[in-house]
Parts: C-alpha cells; sequence; structure tokens
C-alpha cells in the first residue's frame, strides 16, 4: 500500500509567515487580552488594537 505525501496549502504558509509579525505586535501591546475564546479571536483582539492605535498615532 503506497501512502501519499500531502503538501500543506500557501495559504497556510502564508499564516504562517505572519505569525512573526502578529507576535511583533502582541509585544508592542500594553494590555494584550489574557483569556480567550480561542485564539482566532485572541488574534482579532490584538490586531483590531493595533490598528486602532495606529490610526490614532496617524491622526495625531
Amino acid at each position: 500500500m503506497r501512502t501519499r505525501s500531502v503538501r500543506p496549502s500557501g495559504q497556510l504558509y502564508r499564516a504562517i509567515a505572519l505569525l512573526p509579525a502578529i507576535r511583533a505586535v502582541a509585544a508592542e501591546l500594553d494590555d494584550v487580552p489574557a483569556t480567550a475564546e480561542s485564539p482566532v479571536t485572541a488574534i482579532d483582539a490584538i490586531l483590531a488594537e493595533a490598528l486602532a492605535k495606529l490610526r490614532a498615532r496617524r491622526e495625531g
């Protein structure tokens, strides 16, 4: 019986490539949510807060 190799999709590689950026954003935030319903919720909260801070900085 032969086994087939399953290769990850390009989408997975792109998501993995974003992890350092997400970690950097999280490190810059003062109050990263300690608990969340899911990792996606935590990432959404981190990115939303980072975007709000960037907008506030740009508007000055």
